[in-house]
């Protein structure tokens, strides 16, 4: 086991736990948390940015879907001077 499997793993562990908060099972908390870890290296691939900066707006988009807030504005492409 490398040092990076368990920076993945801790990563998991905390994004499972977050998602357990907000009422998945534990099964599906895992999965979850591994989906948004996934879909965050990918945008970062895809626009050039952190992969830590696009977690964020992955779990703002659904803590925007959870609470009935707008979704559209975040939605939308963001660019490099856009306020956050």
């Amino acid at each position: 086991m490398t040092m990076g499997d368990v920076d993945d793993q801790s990563e998991v562990a905390m994004l499972a736990r977050l998602c357990s908060q907000w009422g998945a099972g534990e099964t599906q908390s895992v999965v979850m948390a591994r989906q948004l870890l996934k879909r965050a290296g990918q945008l970062a691939a895809e626009r050039g940015t952190a992969r830590e900066e696009e977690l964020r707006y992955l779990l703002e988009l659904v803590v925007a879907g959870r609470t009935g807030g707008s979704v559209e504005d975040r939605l939308r492409p963001r660019t490099q001077g856009d306020p956050d």
